[in-house]
């Protein structure tokens, strides 16, 4: 009796357990990434040709007045050997760079003519004075000769050139041109001049 109980419940039990499904849980899919691309390597930029840099040479300052392109009327156009110094009286508030735009039509030149007068002008070009004269290269074409009037005056009492200048001229500074005048006559006496003398007086002074 006991063995046939016993099949029975072996009998329920294998019944049962073959008719449960036997499942096996899977496990979820992982999502995966896609592969990273390698990164792509930096092309090297174009080499660019690589242009000589020269310094830009500066202009020589003319050698010559013959280097020196004037402007309409103006006398700087000419080689050294064809031109001839134009005696050039400096006037009241002149200076050499005014002069030289005046004469050549360039302030530049201004150098020539310190060089062409660094006896009569010295050391400073600044400090020229008036009633002096300088000496001009200029082309022959261009250079106009100087030609000047001119009158008597009769030395007075007490006259000195100084005093003169101021009479005739209404400026002192201008006895240095009676003296260039008339030197002849004066001499080194200048400072005592002989009463009833006669000199010769510009009518104009340039």
């Amino acid at each position: 009796m006991k063995i046939l109980v016993s099949l029975l419940v072996i009998g329920i039990l294998s019944f049962s357990c073959g008719s449960k499904e036997l499942t096996v849980d899977e496990p979820e899919p992982v999502a995966t990434q896609p592969a990273e691309q390698p990164a792509e390597s930096p092309q090297p930029a174009p080499v660019q040709p690589v242009t000589e840099v020269t310094q830009e040479e500066k202009p020589e300052p003319p050698a010559s007045i013959a280097d020196v392109t004037p402007e309409p009327a103006k006398a700087a156009a000419a080689s050294l050997q064809d031109s001839i110094d134009v005696m050039y009286m400096i006037k009241p508030n002149d200076y050499l760079v005014k002069i030289a735009i005046n004469e050549y039509g360039r302030p530049t030149m201004w150098r020539k003519i310190w060089n062409w007068n660094y006896e009569v002008i010295g050391d400073n070009p600044n400090l020229i004075y008036p009633y002096r004269e300088l000496a001009l290269k200029k082309p022959i074409e261009y250079a106009n000769k100087v030609e000047f009037s001119w009158y008597d005056y009769t030395v007075r009492k007490d006259d000195t050139l100084w005093s003169i200048a101021k009479k005739e001229y209404d400026n002192n500074l201008a006895w240095i041109v009676i003296l260039r005048d008339n030197y002849d006559e004066i001499g080194d006496s200048y400072n005592t001049l002989r009463e009833n003398t006669t000199l010769k007086l510009r009518t104009k002074l340039y």
